[in-house]
């Protein structure tokens, strides 16, 4: 029997059970006892799951809709020539297009879920709507994820050979490159479906399909988070250091061989390197490291004969999931900071904006080859303005 203090199972809001059902309710309050619930009250847990509660239920809708709009921007902006003639635009498309369903399906349907007691019925009812939106949502987290890793290595590759730089600009091959990686995706998100995972402790608070609460995570779940969180995060990381050690092997010769100019276009190339694929190590490893502790707290479990233990563990275990909670929200800026760092990377593709979004405050005073020279797209415009002088030539 409970003491009267103890506070009622309802202060859990996060768990979705059956009033009615008796043999559930007492089974609930095993997993969660007394002491479990009086230290949800505590100011040290209480705190975080406020914060983490305001992101997921207002802060969650801003960045669904501003995400939307500047991913549609960054499209119609990377479709506008010159830029749209090389294949680094048919990385950042992809990336945006990712980007653009990992808000929809990762993001908006968790939402919906959430605020709409039917359409979460309906998923519910419809199994295999559950496993659609779980494969979905996978998908396109993962397809971003792995597009970065991409991004990160060819610039790795263009900076260590210069001279290859124009070879590498077609589109055939980087187009042939994404469709891979897409197929990839799908099998990992496949393969993610066919797993028990983190829905059951999904931040948005909707009612899982078909799974209790305190269910025990698959082991299952191991393989996928280190190919999905930590294998990206590490290789982001090593393209991003072979990249500063080779630049800084290679100073002396380039003080000593290259013009000012293209000294500056190599310090450009590195920033964009740096600034994009670090910006989204740093929003994504705190939440590889939160998910990967998660998950080992989840699967070592002490037996339920040891009370102290059980309730010492559920302890750490709630407090790491609204650690996690909080990292994820971190993570889901990765699918809205693109396009803002594009912009932050220098002039040119500010100009781009100006040039696809005209106004009289806006109108570009310089010409198209200055706007578009000296900075990270500047081998698009002079790969744009190679392909303009061969097609003159097959004129003429």
């Amino acid at each position: 029997m409970e003491n009267e203090t103890c506070p009622p199972l309802e202060t859990l809001y996060f768990l979705h059970y059956d009033e009615t059902n008796i043999t559930e309710v007492n089974e609930l309050k095993k997993q969660w006892p007394c002491e479990i619930r009086i230290y949800w009250h505590s100011a040290n847990i209480q705190n975080l799951a406020s914060i983490v509660w305001f992101l997921f239920n207002y802060a969650i809708i801003a960045l669904i809709i501003i995400g939307l709009v500047i991913n549609i921007c960054s499209l119609i902006i990377l479709n506008s020539p010159p830029i749209n003639k090389s294949n680094m635009s048919v990385y950042l498309k992809a990336l945006a297009i990712a980007d653009m369903g990992a808000l929809i399906f990762s993001i908006g349907v968790g939402v919906l879920r959430a605020k709409s007691i039917l359409i979460n019925d309906i998923f519910i009812t419809h199994k295999w709507m559950c496993t659609l939106h779980k494969m979905l949502l996978s998908l396109f987290v993962y397809y971003s994820t792995w597009l970065v890793v991409i991004f990160s290595f060819e610039r790795f590759l263009m900076i260590k050979n210069p001279f290859k730089i124009h070879s590498w600009h077609n589109e055939k091959p980087a187009k042939i490159t994404v469709i891979i990686l897409a197929i990839a995706a799908l099998i990992l998100a496949i393969l993610r479906s066919l797993t028990t995972g983190f829905e059951k402790d999904n931040m948005f608070g909707f009612k899982p399909c078909g799974a209790r609460d305190h269910a025990h995570i698959s082991i299952n779940m191991v393989p996928i988070i280190l190919v999905n969180l930590i294998l990206p995060t590490i290789l982001i990381i090593i393209a991003n250091v072979c990249t500063a050690l080779h630049l800084q092997r290679s100073t002396h010769l380039n003080n000593s061989l290259r013009a000012n100019k293209e000294k500056n276009y190599y310090h450009k190339i590195t920033r964009m390197v740096f600034i994009i694929s670090f910006v989204y190590v740093i929003f994504y490893l705190p939440f590889g490291i939160a998910a990967c502790t998660e998950l080992y707290f989840r699967n070592n479990e002490p037996p339920s004969t040891e009370h102290a233990l059980y309730i010492k563990w559920l302890k750490k275990l709630m407090l790491m999931h609204w650690i996690r909670g909080f990292c994820l929200f971190l993570h889901l800026l990765n699918f809205v900071n693109n396009f803002f760092l594009y912009c932050l990377s220098g002039d040119i593709f500010r100009q781009a904006v100006k040039a696809c979004f005209p106004s009289q405050r806006w109108k570009c005073s310089c010409s198209a080859e200055s706007c578009f020279s000296g900075g990270i797209f500047e081998n698009w415009f002079a790969t744009f303005q190679e392909t303009k002088e061969k097609n003159h030539l097959q004129m003429s």
